[in-house]
């Protein structure tokens, strides 16, 4: 072996140790974020992830009936995971390793960068610029060690998007079963969280342009498109069918328009909120996020420039490319950069809620790079460095909820009522969903929030005029006016309240009374 080969071979020695440690400190590091920020305490933890996931894991589906309102019939494969961790683990320990998890998307993003960037010594430190940049999001930092899941299933579309670019180099057989592992993971985060629709739609466009371009084969992609529907199928599958022999529809309760499960109106389900209202939209983002302007894109205030950065080198390119003045973008480039733009636009077009980004936030700093690479050649580095610096100072990262940390994670303490023989409890809102899991098993449940299906109430009528034993209300007190009466019912609440307490706040269990004449729920 040359002295020229040996150099080289140490050379790739120390790159592959520092990369190891770079991805081995994203990680911890997102972890420690995780403990540090303080206890999850997000509104949907309460509303429904709790719920569901317990549901899930104790089969009762059948049992209550819509105590998380229409965030009962989510899919909870997700939720189940963070149940069980709640239930089982000490909550620093749950969070760190939860927050662990989701600093492996900054891994893949290192990973994507080594695929598109060359391999030389200044585009090493551009990759790994990127990845720490993409772990320095507001989106990524605020949701470390959350339930909210936009980080955790944002992870096997990253993966799916790096076996995509991945195998542009492979061929025959091994083309084909690169391009249907990426299949499987894009749609498995559809079927985890059906927000990911966006990045499926991108990952879709990138495959079809490989195959317009002939780097994917015809095979490779029916291999992708079958993978992807084995994915979604595998994580989702089970509970599509559930829903389906329910509600006839297998995404219940939405789009419902097309289903028509008579348990729910033909209309789509549409937060309106959270909409793009017209061309303005589309290009507004990334001056109102670097702005700090952000009640458009969610509920929680923050700022961020990385987008509106984004923005300025793409024009920058287009520019000197028309003037003939910088070379074309390679393969892998173009793919990424399709995959970043069809993934903005879809998002832009189906949500316009940031945190339903987090893909797009955690891929901008790569797609900076690339395009300051291609527009400015060797000023890129030191742009590049000045950019990550101004993004670190600049950003602020706003919080979906925390509390103190605590040996457990609810502080849950039931009354002597909740432990009463043959008991259905009529659930005042989603919000106290989260109390479920603490009462005995035996005892049923019905939620009273409206969810505009007259079915379901009828159903919880039904539910409660057949139910012979206890009837009780379980009520948040100190809540805002979410809660709805069980007088609509026919029930009257007597004085008999036991005190619900939690690290949360006071609830009340109060025993409900059928009034003399025609039992609760039946006609009169």
């Amino acid at each position: 072996m040359s002295g020229g080969e040996t150099a080289q071979g140490a050379a790739d020695t120390r790159r592959i140790s520092a990369e190891t440690m770079l991805a081995v400190l994203l990680v911890v590091a997102s972890g420690l974020g995780a403990v540090l920020q303080g206890q999850d305490a997000n509104i949907d933890l309460y509303r429904y992830r709790f719920y569901i996931g317990y549901a899930f894991v104790h089969h009762r589906l059948d049992r209550d009936l819509v105590p998380s309102a229409l965030g009962t019939f989510l899919n909870p494969t997700l939720d189940a995971f963070h149940y069980l961790g709640i239930a089982h683990l000490a909550p620093r320990v749950f969070s760190f390793l939860l927050g662990s998890l989701q600093g492996l998307n900054a891994v893949v993003v290192l990973w994507i960068a080594r695929l598109v960037l060359p391999k030389d010594s200044s585009t090493r430190l551009l990759a790994s610029l990127a990845a720490v940049l993409a772990a320095s999001g507001p989106t990524a930092r605020s949701l470390l060690g959350t339930t909210l899941g936009d980080t955790t299933v944002s992870l096997p579309a990253l993966l799916a998007l790096w076996l995509v670019l991945r195998g542009q180099d492979d061929s025959g057989v091994a083309r084909v079963a690169v391009l249907g592992a990426a299949g499987f993971l894009g749609g498995a985060a559809v079927g985890l969280k059906l927000t990911m629709a966006t990045s499926f739609v991108a990952l879709v466009a990138v495959v079809l342009l490989g195959a317009a371009t002939r780097t994917v084969a015809i095979g490779g992609a029916l291999a992708f498109m079958g993978g992807s529907a084995l994915g979604y199928l595998s994580l989702a599958g089970y509970w599509c069918w559930q829903l389906w022999q329910r509600f006839a529809n297998p995404i219940f309760p939405y789009a419902n328009q097309l289903f028509r499960s008579p348990y729910f109106r033909s209309a789509p389900i549409r937060d309106h909120r959270w909409l793009a209202t017209g061309p303005w939209d589309y290009f507004s983002p990334p001056a109102l996020m670097a702005l700090g302007a952000t009640t458009r894109l969610q509920e929680i205030p923050f700022r961020d420039g990385r987008l509106a950065l984004v923005l300025l080198a793409a024009l920058a390119w287009i520019v000197l490319r028309l003037a003939g003045r910088c070379p074309p973008l390679r393969a892998r480039e173009r793919s990424l950069l399709v995959h970043f733009a069809v993934l903005y636009l879809t998002w832009a077009s189906a949500f316009y809620y940031w945190r339903y980004a987090a893909a797009l936030e955690y891929l901008a700093p790569l797609v900076l790079v690339v395009l300051a690479r291609a527009a400015l050649g060797r000023l890129a580095p030191p742009v590049c460095l000045a950019a990550a610096a101004l993004l670190l100072v600049t950003t602020t990262v706003g919080s979906w909820g925390r509390l103190d940390w605590g040996e457990r994670w609810f502080y849950v303490r039931l009354p002597p009522q909740a432990y009463e023989p043959d008991s259905l409890v009529l659930v005042d809102s989603p919000l106290s969903s989260f109390l479920i899991p603490y009462f005995p098993e035996a005892a049923r449940f019905a939620g009273l929030e409206w969810t505009g299906s007259q079915r379901f109430e009828e159903l919880v009528s039904a539910r409660i005029a057949s139910h012979g034993g206890n009837l009780f209300w379980l009520v948040s007190r100190g809540r805002p006016a979410e809660s709805s009466s069980p007088t609509r019912f026919g029930l009257e609440v007597t004085d008999d309240c036991g005190l619900i307490r939690t690290g949360e706040g006071k609830w009340a269990l109060c025993r409900l009374r059928r009034p003399s004449g025609p039992r609760a729920g039946e006609p009169r």
